[in-house]
C-alpha cells in the first residue's frame, strides 16, 4: 500500500514537472520567434508574458525593446 502511495505522489510530481518545462519550452520558443521577426526588420512582434520569474522579466524587456526601437524607426 505505501509502495502504491509514493508511486502515485511520484507520478504526480513528474506530471507537473512536464507541464512546467513544457511551458518553459513554448516561452523559449515564442521569444525566440519575436528575435527572429526584429533580426528581419520586423519590430511590431511581441511576447506573450510569463509569470513573474526571470523569463517573465526577459520577455517583459523584449517587448520593450521591440517597441522602443518600433518608436525610433
Amino acid at each position: 500500500m505505501l509502495i502504491l502511495f509514493l508511486s502515485l505522489i511520484l507520478l504526480s510530481v513528474l506530471i507537473l514537472l512536464s507541464i512546467k518545462y513544457y511551458r518553459f519550452g513554448q516561452a523559449v520558443k515564442d521569444m525566440q520567434r519575436m528575435v527572429t521577426m526584429m533580426a528581419q526588420g520586423d519590430f511590431s512582434a511581441r511576447t506573450v508574458l510569463t509569470p513573474s520569474d526571470k523569463l517573465g522579466d526577459m520577455a517583459r524587456n523584449l517587448n520593450e525593446l521591440s517597441l522602443g526601437i518600433q518608436k525610433k524607426a
